[in-house]
């Protein structure tokens, strides 16, 4: 389920590591106030009856102030909230609701203790109500068609009738493609509807001798998505978007990517706004297919960094 492709350092080296940083470290994000430091064992995404149980260390924070570092804090600092009356509140209390309309995307991250990648978190407008965008991202066997880097997609019904396997291959760029099953679940929620997802375990977990040939096993995939409309303009919805991708590596795999962690972000982020655009350009238009190449949704979408 996760849409970014995640680009792990294990292609790039010492070198031009060094000389490349300078240039990909963008203002502020080795900046500890970008996120908040959590252990994982204080982050979970459990499949079951507790999946929808969300929690992440650090504090929400006092505020008031008009700004959207602020907002992205109240969204994702502490438990991320779980009400659509309430992510509008925020949005509106902080003053996004303009520059997400202009196809703002706000994006932050986490550092996660013991994790050498960290969650990212973004928050951005789409051009379509909540339950089209809900339903178009629930159809994961077309997202090769509609969703830039994915090599293939396709969803198995569980018991559940709320909770399907999605069994995926992204391409993650210069480090190859990733390989991963997903147990997702889709919920309505006050005023919304939301999407949770993590690795399938037990009878449903991916065998390791069936990953694809030069494809890579992923340690971690959590995350979530949050569709509530947009006040006022139903036909319009604010997206909440978390996630926390980790390749599986060796010690001294795991070591680099710590070190090359500011360029994954900034590969990683570069691939967020042409998600995005495609995600509005299907919710749109069902027929759409990344082949056309056109914008139906009219939408244009800017990276903001928080």
């Amino acid at each position: 389920m996760s849409l970014f492709a995640m680009s792990p350092a294990a292609s790039l080296t010492t070198a031009s590591l060094l000389a490349s940083s300078s240039n990909l470290l963008i203002g502020g994000m080795d900046d500890p106030a970008m996120g908040t430091a959590v252990s994982d064992s204080d982050y979970s995404l459990r499949v079951g009856p507790s999946l929808m149980s969300i929690t992440g260390g650090g504090s929400i924070g006092g505020g008031g102030s008009v700004n959207p570092r602020a907002a992205m804090q109240h969204l994702f600092g502490g438990e991320v909230p779980t009400s659509g009356s309430q992510i509008q509140s925020i949005v509106q209390t902080h003053g996004l609701l303009p520059s997400l309309e202009r196809g703002t995307l706000y994006v932050t991250r986490d550092q996660i203790a013991g994790s050498p990648l960290p969650r990212m978190n973004t928050l951005s407008m789409l051009p379509v109500s909540p339950e089209q965008l809900f339903q178009r991202m629930g159809q994961v066997n077309d997202w090769d068609q509609t969703i830039p880097n994915f090599i293939s997609s396709r969803g198995t019904a569980t018991q559940d009738p709320e909770v399907i396997l999605q069994e995926a291959v992204m391409d993650a760029e210069s480090a190859g493609n990733f390989h991963y099953r997903l147990a997702v679940r889709s919920s309505t929620i006050d005023d919304g509807f939301m999407i949770v997802w993590s690795l399938s375990t037990g009878r449903d977990a991916l065998d390791p001798k069936s990953v694809q040939r030069r494809a890579k096993p992923v340690d971690k995939n959590d995350g979530l998505q949050i569709f509530t409309e947009v006040p006022g303009q139903p036909d319009k919805t604010l997206m909440l978007y978390q996630v926390h991708l980790v390749p599986k590596a060796g010690r001294l795999q795991r070591a680099f990517m710590r070190m090359a962690a500011p360029i994954i972000e900034a590969l990683t982020m570069r691939n967020f706004p042409k998600a995005k655009q495609a995600m509005a350009n299907r919710a749109v238009d069902p027929t759409w297919t990344l082949s056309r190449g056109d914008n139906p949704s009219g939408m244009n979408y800017t990276l903001k960094r928080v």
